[in-house]
């Protein structure tokens, strides 16, 4: 269901109402005390009863998003405010993150080279990186500024647009990247099997991305505002439009025919900053948070996922892939819906310095304790995305 509206600056406005899950099609939905306000419209947040998912009932329409990614949010919205520089200014803080996304990628699939593609790449520092270390490297992204940038100033090869829009042929990829991008996309599922049929048989995707609302002390504030009845409204626009967990994000991948080969759970270090009490319980619950992911893969606030496509069967539909190693294997069952499950060799097989890397990476990606938003207080969390 659309719906029309009058907003600044545009004559007309248009967003969609959800009744049913995009993933599992429940229309079993409940609703979450929480909401953004962006050009005088709620974005109220729902979750599937039956699934889990967690959603905006209410998302903006394309030309919206495409407004919301323009250039003022690489200079002030970008990394959630705490970007170190304005994106467009400077390559030296996105270039090490370039560097480190590039090694995730090589530990992940084995791969050194080859046919990449990067999903809403920005302006392309990682694409930059990634062609001078060897890789034939594309991306997509839905910012025309960003695109103009990554186009003119880096020479890159980037389609100004969505996915599907930009209709590469079948198996176009052997890898395909992206970075806290999963949860901007309005529909996940047909995004997940357009991603299946552009890679290659033998091709990897990498999916890095915030589970925010799988913490702990996010969990503790929706939970309060349940209790007490109370909606936190958010005067920000909707940029996450999906929330994901560890389950639901293998169930995304999985139900389009791929098999999952490793997925991470990560939290974020804790940090504290002095604003008050709130600031302090919430250093307090994320000092527990920490070591229950660490080891028990408890409440993460961040995921590391990679999957690939679902071999064949002889009826030319997709079966199970025979073709993992006993060590990837053996990491898929830390997959399990069971989320007390650890994957079975310390950090799902990653060396200990792309782990550590990971977690610098991820506190300077959004600042101190927060997933995806600039407040770490307890009634904020269970909104701040």
């Amino acid at each position: 269901m659309t719906k029309r509206f009058e907003a600044r600056g545009r004559k007309e406005q248009v967003t969609r109402t959800i009744t049913q899950c995009p993933l599992c099609r429940s229309s079993s939905l409940e609703n979450l005390p929480f909401e953004y306000w962006y050009q005088h419209e709620p974005f109220p947040g729902s979750r599937c009863s039956e699934c889990g998912l967690v959603f905006l009932s209410v998302q903006p329409d394309r030309e919206t998003l495409e407004e919301m990614y323009g250039e003022q949010y690489f200079e002030s919205d970008f990394r959630c405010g705490s970007a170190p520089a304005s994106y467009f200014s400077t390559e030296e803080p996105f270039g090490r993150e370039a560097a480190s996304a590039l090694k995730l990628i090589r530990e992940l699939t084995g791969k050194t080279g080859g046919r990449l593609l990067e999903i809403g790449c920005a302006g392309g520092w990682l694409l930059k990186a990634a062609r001078e270390a060897g890789w034939k490297a594309k991306g997509v992204e839905i910012s025309k500024e960003a695109t103009e940038f990554a186009r003119t100033k880096l020479g890159l090869d980037v389609f100004c647009g969505g996915l599907s829009e930009a209709t590469f042929p079948p198996h176009s990829f052997d890898v395909v990247y992206m970075a806290d991008v999963l949860e901007h996309i309005p529909d996940p599922v047909s995004f997940a099997v357009e991603l299946r049929r552009i890679l290659a048989p033998d091709g990897h995707v990498v999916v890095c991305g915030p589970t925010a609302l799988n913490a702990l002390w996010r969990r503790m504030g929706i939970l309060a505002y349940g209790l007490f009845k109370k909606t936190r409204s958010i005067a920000a626009a909707p940029y996450h439009l999906f929330e994901y967990n560890p389950q639901t994000i293998k169930r995304l991948f999985e139900s389009v025919g791929f098999d999952v080969v490793h997925l991470r759970k990560i939290k974020i270090p804790p940090g504290l900053r002095s604003r008050g009490i709130e600031d302090f319980f919430v250093f307090a619950v994320e000092i527990v948070n920490y070591p229950a992911t660490l080891f028990f893969g408890l409440w993460s606030d961040r995921i590391v996922l990679c999957a690939r496509p679902r071999a064949e069967n002889e009826e030319g539909k997709p079966g199970s892939w025979k073709g993992l190693e006993p060590r990837t294997r053996a990491t898929a069952k830390g997959c399990d819906d069971d989320e007390s499950e650890m994957d079975s060799e310390p950090f799902g097989g990653l060396s200990a310095m792309v782990v550590i890397e990971l977690l610098v990476g991820e506190r300077r990606h959004c600042g101190n304790d927060c997933s995806h938003g600039k407040r770490p207080l307890l009634w904020d969390a269970a909104v701040t995305w």
